[in-house]
């Protein structure tokens, strides 16, 4: 009613408690609610005050707050921001894979590099090939041309990391790389033998922990 009032000028000063129909003249909104309603009484206590009647300020000032209480928060999905959650989950999970292959003393470092090979050939095995086809770029589907962006970024992400080197730079950058802590656990004595002379010297004896 308000909406029909104030964009096309429409004006409803009844409105039935009933059937909640609205009505522009007096005579039409009293036999409406004596000949649908049968209710004669009703229809008398309502109509002896006007006060029963919403006023156009009332009305207003009514729908502004049932506006306000039924107004829900609209979910925008940002495109930008999920690209950067999952580079930065991608990230985390190659980090622990590979702290998890160095933490295995069972694992040959040289071995590593063979795993990370595997790994990277499964996830371009042919599955993530199949699914970029569902995915063809348009100007009108932003978000599909950013996810297509995400599974490339997932295919190449143990390219930057092909050596030991490499793979200790990264940590050193994801500054959660602890170094090798060099402790002293005792001492013992080397003896040297030089020119038929017998030297003893003390050393330190040390031990690498990580």
């Amino acid at each position: 009613i308000i909406h029909l009032e104030y964009a096309h000028s429409m004006r409803y000063n009844y409105d039935c408690p009933i059937c909640r129909r609205s009505f522009s003249r007096r005579d039409n909104f009293k036999n409406h609610l004596r000949t649908q309603h049968n209710n004669s009484t009703t229809t008398d206590t309502f109509l002896k005050n006007d006060s029963n009647i919403p006023t156009q300020d009332e009305m207003q000032i009514s729908s502004e707050s049932n506006n306000e209480i039924s107004e829900e928060p609209i979910f925008v999905f940002d495109a930008d921001a999920k690209a950067k959650e999952f580079e930065n989950i991608v990230k985390e999970s190659v980090l622990h894979l590979i702290a998890t292959l160095h933490n295995e003393i069972s694992i040959p470092r040289s071995f590593i590099q063979k795993i990370i090979d595997l790994i990277s050939k499964f996830l371009n095995a042919g599955f993530l090939s199949i699914l970029k086809e569902f995915m063809l770029p348009s100007d009108c589907l932003t978000n599909i041309q950013k996810a297509k962006d995400l599974i490339d970024f997932l295919a190449v992400c143990f390219e930057p990391l092909d050596t030991e080197y490499k793979r200790l730079q990264f940590f050193y950058r994801s500054k959660k790389y602890i170094e090798p802590q060099l402790k002293i656990i005792g001492s013992s004595w080397d003896v040297s033998n030089k020119n038929n002379k017998t030297s003893m010297i003390l050393k330190n004896r040390t031990c690498t922990f990580i």
